[in-house]
């Protein structure tokens, strides 16, 4: 090859490499701008399908969380939007659809700030005490739904309390006062009579009149409960000093001083010493000391609580609470749950257990350390259909534990003893009705307001709130009209033969329903 063949060679070669620098040059742009259209495309598309779906823009999302604008308060209650985060179409921002009104009660008496709220995802539910956070404790619960119960209210409970619900959503709040009256105080009831006379109900007009105390939310109860004997001029002052009122479950309620069941000291055990328990005795119908009411035990009362039975010998107990009740002890457990265990110097064997639906019963043996003799015998029947908050929907249960009770006890062998938590509210209403119930059969007429007006010059505060008031009104009007519904096994065929007869055209179904149908109705 000559000089110019191989000089046209290396130039042609050089043109070559220059045109594909060109073209490279040219190519790598366009494919960034094809990505780069494709990704504004894909991403425009997505925006749209938000949109479409309803969701909101991810900046306007952004904006909210980071914006700080409360909505005016409306009706008492205020939204704080505030804390409004990234919202589902699903989600939604707390609402509080049920709430109490400002409350005024004796000190002493049971509140229940019944709430219900709604909220998407389900709200955090927080209450402020004079703007303190409210824990439970001995004297305030707090159940799973949010609702608040001060079983016995004191004067340090009174003030506004506030309702705090919140999600990832929002915030809403609403406030509510309690007004405890305590004695010097003047209060809607500090003024009243010890107690206002009352007039017996004949068993004929009781449905009448149980309807017309309904009326108006209840108006004729409240104005009578408001009415009954409160114990002011009695005297605690053996319950209340400073070697006694520990053993109080709460610290106004406990016995007066002249009527106190004293605990007579153990000689040889030293942790049996001292004469006081919050325990009295209350007199029944036509009976007097036929009950023996107590509270429930303490751990530091336990020891007591069994030299009260070793001491008055009950040989049936009565106890209308279960041990634990919206995550609070309400009783401490004073029998063993297998075989024996013991209590200070007594030792308690658990000889016989039977769990039905509404109740359990239990045969129970205790014995005295270094005693002699045959070991005291003890039926306790265990009431466990009681609700933690309120009254039961019916009465039907416990009248038929109650029969079974007053069937199987020996008033003849020493009194019947009654205990829930505190001793006076649950322990008061079944109290109640069996005075209600003697009085029913022996004169036809009932004078409930008399019969709690007598108990409470016994044992303070018994029958403690008014829905209990209203709820053994119910239960008696309900035995009035429905009369004995339980049938034993062994009769009930013969019972479904009966039922099957009747009045011409209409079986005794029919007619079984149509007294049970106003009850039904009332509580649906």
């Amino acid at each position: 090859m000559n000089e110019k063949e191989q000089e046209g060679g290396k130039s042609n070669s050089r043109q070559g490499g220059n045109a594909g620098s060109i073209a490279a040059g040219v190519l790598v742009p366009l494919i960034l701008v094809a990505v780069i259209a494709t990704l504004v495309v894909v991403t425009l598309i997505w925006l749209k399908r938000r949109q479409s779906n309803g969701l909101k823009n991810p900046l306007s999302v952004i904006h909210q969380t980071f914006s700080a604008a409360t909505s005016p308060s409306v009706n008492n209650v205020t939204m704080d939007h505030s804390t409004k985060l990234y919202k589902r179409p699903n989600d939604k921002i707390p609402a509080i659809v049920q709430f109490p009104k400002d409350t005024h009660v004796q000190e002493g008496e049971a509140v229940l700030f019944q709430v219900k709220v709604t909220g998407v995802p389900h709200p955090n539910l927080t209450w402020y005490h004079n703007g303190v956070q409210v824990k439970a404790d001995y004297s305030r619960d707090l159940a799973g739904d949010g609702s608040l119960t001060l079983p016995s209210t004191e004067l340090k409970h009174s003030g506004v309390y506030r309702l705090v619900a919140h999600n990832s959503v929002g915030r809403v709040e609403q406030e509510v006062r309690l007004t405890v009256g305590g004695e010097g105080q003047i209060t809607p009831s500090s003024n009243k009579p010890t107690s206002v006379p009352t007039a017996p109900i004949p068993v004929s007009q009781l449905g009448n009149h149980v309807e017309n105390k309904h009326k108006r939310r209840n108006q004729g109860f409240n104005e009578e409960y408001q009415s009954l004997y409160d114990g002011r001029d009695k005297t605690i002052s053996i319950a209340t000093n400073s070697e006694n009122k520990l053993k109080n479950r709460f610290g106004n309620i406990c016995v007066y001083d002249d009527h106190r069941v004293q605990l007579t000291p153990l000689p040889g055990h030293p942790d049996c010493q001292t004469d006081y328990i919050n325990a009295c005795y209350v007199d029944g119908y036509s009976t007097p000391s036929k009950f023996l009411a107590t509270q429930g035990p303490l751990p530091k009362t336990l020891v007591d609580f069994w030299r009260l039975v070793w001491q008055e010998r009950p040989p049936s107990i009565v106890m209308i609470t279960k041990l634990e009740e919206g995550g609070k002890i309400k009783c401490q457990r004073y029998w063993p749950q297998t075989g024996r265990c013991n209590f200070g110097p007594f030792e308690v064997t658990l000889t016989d257990e039977q769990i039905f639906a509404d109740y359990t019963t239990r045969r129970l043996e205790a014995q005295l350390e270094g005693g002699s003799g045959h070991p005291l015998k003890v039926a306790q029947f265990h009431f466990t259909a009681w609700p933690d908050h309120g009254v039961p929907d019916y009465a039907t249960p416990l009248l038929a534990f109650h029969r079974r009770v007053i069937k199987e006890h020996n008033p003849r062998k020493r009194p019947l003893m009654v205990h829930c938590s505190a001793g006076v509210g649950r322990t008061g209403a079944f109290i109640t009705i069996d005075h209600v119930l003697e009085q029913l059969g022996r004169e036809k007429m009932v004078d409930i307001p008399c019969i709690i007006n007598k108990i409470r010059h016994q044992r303070m505060k018994m029958v403690q709130t008014v829905d209990q008031y209203v709820f053994i009104h119910d239960a008696i009007l309900e035995r009035v009209v429905c009369g004995d519904t339980q049938i034993e096994a062994s009769n009930l065929r013969m019972a479904i033969i009966k039922l099957k007869e009747g009045i011409p055209g209409e079986s005794s179904y029919h007619q079984q329903f149509s007294v049970s149908w106003p009850f039904m109705m009332k509580h649906n």
